[in-house]
């Protein structure tokens, strides 16, 4: 029998206090964490690296859920466990972008030594990271206006897809701006 939401909330607010029923919570989300850990890869990042910075995710939030408005925190700490792996993501990338800023111009080396970038493929998996982050912040109408807008067919879409596209243009400008900040 599994567990239910108001016994995950009762555990979530003892946990802020008390180790005993931390761990008791960590245990019961350990299957979805070392589902994400095994959908990325990060060099040098082993799963008790990951582990531990879920701990660290766990601690954010139950110090910061609020189920008073109904909402579920096993949602909320995906979220905010999807958050923390993306950050290392992030730093794990911009780690590889430092490279670059001591590399050699491709015109300076001989042709024998030019090697295919892997560096397209890391920045394609990243924005599909990205995109699909995006993608869970929109209601059904604006993926809607959203994906006719990618295919070119807002003229056959209803009035009310129209609207949710520009409520979706603002949503992603939004998006954008605190990714670059």
């Amino acid at each position: 029998m599994g567990v239910t939401e108001a016994e995950i909330r009762a555990l979530a607010k003892a946990a802020v206090h008390d180790s005993d029923a931390f761990e008791r919570l960590f245990q019961q989300y350990q299957p979805l964490l070392l589902h994400m850990f095994e959908r990325y890869h990060l060099i040098g990042f082993d799963r008790d690296d990951w582990l531990q910075e879920a701990r660290t995710a766990m601690l954010r939030a139950i110090i910061n859920f609020n189920g008073d408005a109904g909402s579920k925190f096993g949602s909320y700490f995906r979220l905010v466990a999807r958050s923390q792996l993306n950050g290392l993501i992030r730093v794990n990338l911009s780690l590889k972008r430092a490279i670059d800023q001591n590399a050699t111009l491709m015109s300076k080396i001989p042709d024998h030594y030019v090697h295919e970038p892997t560096r397209n493929y890391e920045d394609s998996l990243l924005m599909g990271i990205e995109l699909s982050e995006f993608l869970d912040t929109l209601s059904e109408i604006e993926t809607q206006s959203f994906f006719a807008e990618l295919n070119g067919t807002m003229p056959q879409q209803p009035p009310s897809v129209r609207r949710a596209r520009e409520r979706t243009r603002r949503k992603l400008e939004n998006y954008i701006a605190d990714y670059h900040h």
